[in-house]
This record gives structure tokens, sequence and C-alpha cells, in this order.
């Protein structure tokens, strides 16, 4: 349909309506596009289905103590590892989740006075998902929260963490697989 509009929208330009063939053709391109996003649409959801949270996890979890000061945590922990996240701990209970941002908020010369529990996001306030969650309803809910990660937590226990990089690679490899 949206080609034949395309289609109809050139010939009436070249048959001197050109404002209304004009508006015909780009009827046309935006039905077209809007039919394209439609059908990724479509196939991401067909690639993610059954699939769960657990399946494409981070199988890592790095912890680190809620009273490690910033400078520490930069040095030792994000430099060293190229990590962006640490669920912040405390005797083994989850207490936050400590990313790249909230270090950025504090000023530099301050690291080495400020505590990750002083910064960190705390558990009640994160956006997280089950180990059991359906993907494609998770992915909706990362879209609308504009988030980059997401804690898994299987109560207040974390488990892992999902981002959108995993998410990626696991419909990129169901695709090449042709799951």
């Amino acid at each position: 349909m949206a080609f034949l509009f395309i289609l109809l929208g050139v010939r009436q330009m070249f048959l001197g309506g050109f404002l209304n063939g004009l508006w015909i053709a780009f009827s046309g391109w935006f039905l077209n596009n809007a039919a394209e996003s439609s059908y990724r649409q479509v196939l991401l959801r067909d690639r993610l289905v059954g699939v769960i949270a657990r399946d494409v996890m981070d199988q890592e979890c790095p912890t680190v103590s809620r009273d490690l000061l910033l400078d520490r945590l930069v040095d030792d922990h994000i430099l060293n590892t190229g990590r962006r996240y640490f669920f912040v701990t405390n005797d083994g209970e989850l207490q936050g989740l400590i990313i790249l941002h909230n270090v950025k908020r504090t000023p530099r010369e301050r690291w080495n006075v400020v505590t990750v529990h002083e910064v960190m996001t705390p558990v009640d306030a994160l956006f997280w998902a089950r180990p059991d969650e359906d993907m494609w309803a998770l992915l909706q809910r990362i879209d609308e929260a504009d988030v980059n990660q997401v804690p898994v937590l299987d109560g207040r226990r974390p488990v892992v963490m999902i981002s959108r990089e995993h998410l990626l690679r696991q419909v990129r490899i169901r695709s090449e697989l042709g799951i």
C-alpha cells in the first residue's frame, strides 16, 4: 500500500498536481516507515518469546562494601575491572546499587571522604527485575524507564545484572541462529 501511495503521488506530481502528489507520496513514505518499524518490533518480540531474565544475565555479581570510599571504588574497582556498576552490601545484605553516574555527581576532590553509601541508589529506589521475568516485558519496562542496566533480585538478594547490551547480544545471537 505504501509503495502504491508513493507511485500515485509521483504520478500526480508529473500530471500537474505537484502539491497533492507530494502529499500523497509523503503519506506513502510515512506509511512505509511505520510498517517497517512495526515489523522490526514483531521480529524482536518473536526473538524474545520464551526468554526470561535468567537466560541473559551477566553471571558475575560484583559487590562492594557500603563503607568503601569513592576514590578506592574508582581506583580499585572501576578502573581495574572496567565495570560500570556494583551492588552495595553490608554483611551480605543488599543495600543499593552504585553506578558511574552516582560517582560523577560527587566532586572529585571529595572522593577521599565520601562513602559509597552516601551516593548509591538505595535498594528501595531501584528499578529491578525478577529472575523469571519475561524479557519482552522487561525490555518494554527498561525502555519506558530509560535505564541501561537492571539488577535482577531474588527477594533482597542480588542475583545478577541485565544490561541493554546483554539484551541486544541475545537478540543478535538468536537472529543469527534463526531461533
